[in-house]
């Protein structure tokens, strides 16, 4: 409700459809070699998170960026399957009751 007035005054909307895998793939090796290390990715964990991004470029950046700092917390030269499962395992979280 806060920023209706915001809403307001935007002329245009980019409307997006959501991209392919393969488009994704693509957009990760391109970010990849304009970083300058292209084989930080193992091949098998650029496919891994291209198909699990849902089409969506900002998941799909905020998926490497997870497994990046988990990488450098655990100081990796290579980010693979084995570190993403370790990242991304969903454990079930004890419920608290409320009184």
């Amino acid at each position: 409700m806060d920023l209706l007035p915001l809403a307001s005054r935007i002329r245009s909307r980019l409307r997006t459809q959501a991209l392919s895998p393969q488009q994704l793939l693509a957009c990760l090796q391109h970010l990849l070699n304009a970083a300058g290390n292209p084989k930080l990715l193992s091949p098998a964990l650029l496919q891994t998170l291209s198909e699990h991004a849902a089409g969506n470029l900002r998941l799909l950046i905020n998926l490497g960026n997870d497994l990046l700092q988990a990488a450098l917390r655990q100081e990796r030269d290579l980010l693979d399957e084995k570190l993403y499962f370790e990242v991304f395992a969903s454990e079930p979280k004890p419920r608290t009751k409320r009184p």
